[in-house]
């Protein structure tokens, strides 16, 4: 049976654009992030997770070592004294704003992943049987890295518009995941140039001093 799906709001053009450039420069398979929006809110949920928990496998074995990303790939998220979350805190590639968003994001794909009485999850219905408080704690946890003079237009957004607020989160966590990437792969050129300059200056001076002399002719009357 086909899995149902839900009509999809309207994305910008240079979500799309941004969208499918950050599946490519993560290896994600093509599609994978703009077919959040027409799923049905519990794959929604899983899936998205999903993506994001890879990205943060990548970023981590970007900014240390790629060989090391199927490593981090069997590594929990969320764990409090070794997950992923923790390596990134620690590597400082990951905010407080994006850890508090992928941690609420856990907590609810780890509530559907675990009973089959969720399939019919519903964002919409899930928001509205919140407590004030909580309501109040969800919607915070998707203010990530936004200006404080469009604060207030994103928190009417977020509210109007939760799943694609969160498909928004998901995307910066994954855009700022590729831009680290890329920040330490260039760090790491730049050590690899530093050596070799170092080594060719050491050789340098190691010719010059092992040269042997040789006493110059006098100059005659």
């Amino acid at each position: 049976m086909a899995e149902p799906t839900a009509p999809a709001p309207p994305v910008p053009v240079p979500l799309l654009s941004a969208a499918e450039q950050v599946e490519k420069d993560l290896g994600a398979p093509s599609g994978s992030l703009i077919s959040l929006l027409v799923a049905d809110d519990w794959s929604f949920i899983i899936r998205a997770h999903a993506l994001v928990e890879g990205a943060i496998s990548a970023l981590l074995a970007g900014v240390l070592d790629p060989r090391l990303r199927h490593a981090f790939s069997h590594l929990e998220l969320g764990r409090a004294d070794s997950g992923k979350l923790e390596f990134s805190k620690a590597l400082d590639v990951t905010t407080t704003e994006e850890r508090r968003f992928i941690r609420k994001l856990s907590a609810l794909r780890n509530v559907l992943a675990h009973d089959m009485a969720h399939l019919a999850f519903s964002l919409e219905a899930h928001i509205a049987l919140m407590k004030s408080d909580q309501r109040k704690d969800f919607y915070a946890s998707l203010e990530m890295n936004t200006e404080l003079q469009a604060l207030e237009a994103w928190r009417a957004f977020v509210k109007a518009e939760p799943k694609l607020a969160i498909f928004g989160c998901v995307l910066g966590v994954m855009t700022k995941a590729i831009l680290k990437m890329k920040t330490a792969e260039l760090d790491s050129k730049q050590i690899a140039l530093a050596v070799e300059y170092a080594e060719q200056q050491r050789q340098f001076w190691t010719n010059i001093t092992s040269v042997e002399r040789v006493d110059r002719p006098e100059k005659s009357g």
